[in-house]
Order: C-alpha cells, then sequence, then structure tokens
C-alpha cells in the first residue's frame, strides 16, 4: 500500500528546518492539509501540486543558508 500523507515530522526533513517554521508554513490558508481535532495531515499529492506552485501563488518560501522566509 503507498503512503497517502506526510507527518509533521516528515516535512520538517523534506525542508530541513525546525518544528515551530513547519507549523507555520501548514497554518498558510494556501498549504494542502486535513485538520482532523488537532492532528494535522498533509496529502502526499497536493503537497507536491502545492511544491511546484510556490512562486505562482500569494504565498512564497524562500530558503537562504539557514532560514525560510514566507512572503506573504
Amino acid at each position: 500500500m503507498e503512503k497517502e500523507f506526510y507527518s509533521i515530522r516528515e516535512l520538517q526533513t523534506i525542508f530541513g528546518c525546525g518544528r515551530n517554521k513547519i507549523y507555520q508554513i501548514v497554518r498558510t490558508e494556501e498549504f494542502p492539509k486535513i485538520m482532523i481535532g488537532k492532528k494535522i495531515y498533509i496529502p502526499i499529492n497536493e503537497f507536491n501540486e502545492w511544491k511546484k506552485n510556490i512562486g505562482r501563488t500569494r504565498t512564497g518560501i524562500y530558503k537562504d543558508s539557514t532560514y525560510f522566509y514566507m512572503a506573504v
């Protein structure tokens, strides 16, 4: 069975940043997520589409050597 969702920890690895920054990114309106209670699920297919379109939407994420910046 193929995995369908990323966890917050997996996003930390993908983006290379800490938990607080991941939650800041996930809380943006454009970020694809499913919330059930306090649990957050990130659909892999929708996340990959979102990642392709970062520069084309209102919210962009830019990484320098250490930090991610969100342009809103």
